[in-house]
């Protein structure tokens, strides 16, 4: 990272075949992101059209319909990269999919490589692990379930992400959202030095799921910089600083707290 910026993580309900609402609460999120002087905003898994996988044929909306072109300008709007999730018609089954919106529009995309049980007989998997070239910072998107996979955190460091960003839609009540999360996610942040940011949806669905909420953004070093538990819609923002993460990412043999682990992995052991 060439500076230190400013980011936000967003939970919000997100309620199924309601998607112009969804849009509106999407807006006026992005807007308050920019207020506080954040470059990049991270919405959560499904907040365009909602999640849920046995209707995700009849929620399926096309990356780019309308409701994209709309995200586009308002990434636009507001000179800020927006993260978005959906669940993206595809030819076959639909995808989990997290859209990427920027300054100057679309940067990419990912799918959803790791489907949970429960998804895997209504999606496809994406076969791609993509790193974005934003305007502020090289970022890499993992959704909910495949945090769980650590070679695909450290897969994304190696490539040059230096941020994950790992929207969710579970729905587990906040305080055991906060049990697990504080398990795993800051793990993944220190042993790839990255930061991480994390967001889940909230409120009820519009067919009967319950969603906790959750937010959390961990630095570099493993340390969680600051979190948010709560089953109501909201924002956290954080600072993060370009130093911290080039200190990790330098050249060179320092003291083994400081490394940047990735680089020098084996990785022709892994298989």
């Amino acid at each position: 990272m060439k500076e230190d910026l400013r980011v936000s993580v967003i939970q919000m309900e997100a309620r199924c075949g309601e998607t112009e609402c969804n849009l509106r609460r999407i807006a006026f999120f992005a807007a308050q992101a920019r207020h506080r002087g954040s470059a990049l905003a991270c919405f959560p898994e499904c907040a365009l059209t909602g999640y849920s996988p046995k209707n995700a044929g009849a929620l399926a909306l096309p990356a780019d319909g309308k409701e994209c072109r709309y995200l586009e300008g308002l990434a636009r709007l507001h000179a800020i990269t927006l993260l978005v999730g959906m669940i993206e018609r595809g030819r076959g089954k639909p995808y989990l999919t997290q859209m990427v919106f920027g300054p100057r529009g679309l940067i990419g995309r990912y799918r959803k490589t790791h489907l949970g049980a429960r998804e895997r007989e209504y999606f496809a998997p994406g076969d791609g692990t993509p790193v974005f070239h934003t305007p502020k910072a090289d970022i890499g998107v993992e959704l909910c379930w495949d945090a769980h996979f650590p070679g695909l955190s450290f897969a994304l460091s190696r490539k040059g992400a230096e941020i994950l960003f790992v929207p969710h839609a579970a729905p587990q009540r906040a305080g055991a959202r906060e049990t697990i999360w504080n398990r795993y996610l800051p793990a993944r942040a220190y042993d790839n030095r990255v930061y991480l940011c994390a967001c889940n949806l909230c409120g009820e669905n519009g067919q009967g799921t319950q969603f906790g909420g959750g937010l959390l953004i961990a630095g570099p070093d493993g340390e969680i910089m600051a979190q948010r538990y709560s089953p109501t819609a909201g924002m956290l923002t954080a600072t993060l600083s370009a130093d911290m993460l080039n200190r990790y990412r330098a050249d060179g043999d320092g003291e083994m707290e400081s490394r940047f682990f990735p680089a020098f992995a084996r990785v022709e052991l892994y298989d």
